[in-house]
């Protein structure tokens, strides 16, 4: 294959790989200073762009009002002043926000939706390397709001325990991480002037016009052999918009990613900074669980997929694999044959061993559910678990969530993402969670009506 050749085939693996991702990163400066002074055209060729390029060009304008040094100084001065600054500690409050949860009533099998308000604060002290959230849930079951604390040195969960702070050490996850919108109000003046926040257009927001700055961070993993191509971004991706108020300049909501148009934002209530002494910046109380657990993705103290290891069991040796009876164990289940057992080790080299059992009906092979087939997996341990979905499962069950997800499990014949990619693709499940015979159990399967079915079965059985 000639140079040519390799070039044209780096190209297109790099648009399938990075096609997803957007820019990887904002236009330089230069470029934009560029564009700013490029001379002017006819009025014909004006009017035979396009609407993309006209909106591009606006962009540019006012990125340059918002940033540009000189006399635009006192704009930027007053961006940073909107955020009251008395001190050394960022202090930022979320607006509630509406989540909607289905709920199984599982004596009837009738499912309803309610809406539960969500509401954040914050504290963080760069300086100290100090963070603190506090996430409030009112109506639902009091073990789903939490108390997440940081230091330089440890990490702690109020619900889950001890937690990782980096992702070096064996077993351990990223689980506390200051989000980026908290570091850059932390210094907004100094961010501001740095550019470290890009424009990123503009828009209305409940009926107030806003421009919105990208905050975006994407370290690439290189292709091997491919020059030019990427394996996507390492040490995690930071890509959110903030929304500022184009009259106030006060920063009214947070985006995940680009997309501003799919959704309100994260209302922010209050930003400023304040003295050490007014912050709660307290440790959290020290939870139920064994400080010795090494906690995995999403903040709980469980073992992460990499150190997960299985095999295969007798159906009559996984009670005794649990060390209680099993809660889902039986024949069939909503009419599905029991197919295969597996029996997990969810833990860390040199950690407590905690063990826990898969029980697959249905569409199987390789003792694992089939990607699209016709399957419900029961998942069950004696500690809860991220791997099974059971990290926050409510102690009555009066009233289950019910949910719509994507598996999180392995599954056998799943197709690969894409063809350079190493991630098998997944399919949207519907999972419930609840405790029975002190065991936290999920049921998940592809059908909505069979989660429903077999859930109400198990909880049944005495």
């Amino acid at each position: 294959m000639s140079f040519e050749s390799h070039l044209v085939v780096d190209e297109q693996i790099r648009d399938a790989l990075n096609a997803p991702l957007g820019d990887e990163q904002p236009p330089s400066w230069s470029v934009l200073v560029e564009r700013a002074r490029a001379p002017r055209r006819s009025r014909r060729r004006v009017w035979a762009f396009s609407v993309g390029t006209v909106a591009a060009a606006c962009a540019v304008v006012a990125l340059l009002l918002l940033l540009l040094p000189g006399r635009h100084n006192d704009l930027l001065e007053n961006a940073a002043a909107a955020i009251p600054a008395k001190g050394p500690v960022l202090h930022l409050v979320y607006r509630p926000s509406p989540v909607t949860q289905q709920l199984l009533d599982p004596a009837t099998g009738h499912v309803h939706a309610v809406t539960v308000m969500t509401r954040d604060e914050l504290w963080y002290d760069p300086a100290r390397h100090l963070y603190k959230e506090i996430r409030r849930f009112p109506g639902t079951e009091p073990g789903a709001s939490d108390v997440l604390w940081r230091s330089s040195k440890e990490a702690y969960s109020a619900v889950f325990g001890r937690q990782a702070l980096s992702g070096h050490a064996p077993g351990q996850a990223l689980a506390i991480q200051v989000p980026p919108e908290a570091a850059l109000f932390s210094r907004y003046r100094q961010a501001l002037a740095s550019h470290e926040a890009s424009y990123g257009g503009s828009g209305t927001l409940d009926g107030h016009p806003v421009l919105y700055l990208w905050i975006y961070h994407c370290v690439l993993a290189p292709f091997p052999g491919h020059p030019g191509s990427s394996l996507g971004c390492t040490e995690g991706t930071v890509d959110e918009t903030i929304a500022i108020d184009k009259k106030t300049l006060d920063p009214v909501a947070v985006y995940p990613g680009t997309d501003t148009a799919r959704g309100p934002g994260f209302r922010i209530e209050s930003v400023s900074l304040i003295p050490r002494s007014e912050a709660d910046l307290g440790m959290p109380a020290r939870t139920p669980f064994p400080p010795a657990m090494t906690p995995g993705p999403g903040g709980c103290p469980c073992a992460t997929v990499d150190v997960r290891t299985s095999k295969t069991l007798a159906p009559d040796s996984a009670s005794a694999w649990l060390a209680r009876p099993a809660a889902g164990l039986r024949g069939r289940l909503d009419g599905l044959p029991l197919e295969a057992v597996r029996g997990d080790s969810l833990n860390p080299a040199g950690l407590p061993v905690r063990h826990g059992v898969e029980l697959i009906y249905g569409s199987s092979c390789k003792a694992m559910p089939r990607y699209g087939g016709d399957y419900v997996l029961v998942q069950e341990s004696r500690t809860p678990e991220f791997f099974y979905g059971t990290q926050a499962t409510p102690a009555s069950t009066h009233a289950i969530p019910l949910e719509s997800t994507y598996s999180h499990f392995a599954e056998c014949n799943a197709e690969k993402i894409g063809f350079y990619a190493s991630q098998d693709r997944s399919e949207r499940i519907w999972t419930t969670a609840f405790r029975k015979n002190g065991l936290y159990v999920s049921v998940s399967s592809r059908s909505r009506q069979r989660t429903i079915a077999a859930t109400r079965q198990i909880l049944s059985a005495r």
